[in-house]
């Protein structure tokens, strides 16, 4: 989670269970942005953020609707083998390896995207995109699939 808790900006965090919680004692565990007053600044502002009435709700919706787009998208292209997701953490599988191609193609046209393994396609979005964004986003995937040989069906 030490990722997402500073909207970018490096904060180290560790959550265990409470089993666990009774065998770490201080001192057992570091980290080296751990207690840092600039990182837990940036993490107290994106808890308000998120702590804010709906804005968890609105981010499952965003979520919801990118999923569905991807979808979409992949009935279109014979190069989308699957689609999957929680939230904004979503993937697209490729049936063969053109991801590195299609991560060009995409990062040429503006949008940023992670290829695995030269055949999934992973999507990060932050938590305050907007729909018009993602629509934008499918759009720059669909045009660059095309380009490389992934064309519609």
């Amino acid at each position: 989670m030490a990722k997402g808790l500073g909207s970018g900006f490096p904060v180290g965090a560790c959550l265990v269970s409470g089993e666990v919680s009774r065998v770490c004692r201080p001192g057992l565990h570091a980290s080296t942005f751990g207690g840092n007053p600039v990182a837990c600044r940036a993490a107290l502002a994106t808890l308000k953020v998120i702590a804010k009435k709906g804005f968890l709700s609105s981010v499952e919706s965003k979520g919801n609707f990118l999923l569905d787009q991807l979808e979409a998208l992949r009935k279109r292209h014979p190069a989308i083998e699957s689609v999957r997701g929680m939230g904004l953490l979503v993937a697209f599988t490729l049936r063969s390896e053109i991801g590195n191609a299609l991560q060009r193609s995409c990062l040429e046209k503006g949008l940023l995207v992670n290829v695995i393994q030269g055949k999934i396609i992973r999507l990060v979005p932050p938590l305050t995109v907007t729909k018009n964004e993602i629509v934008r986003a499918i759009r720059v995937i669909d045009t660059a699939l095309e380009e490389i040989g992934g064309g519609p069906r």
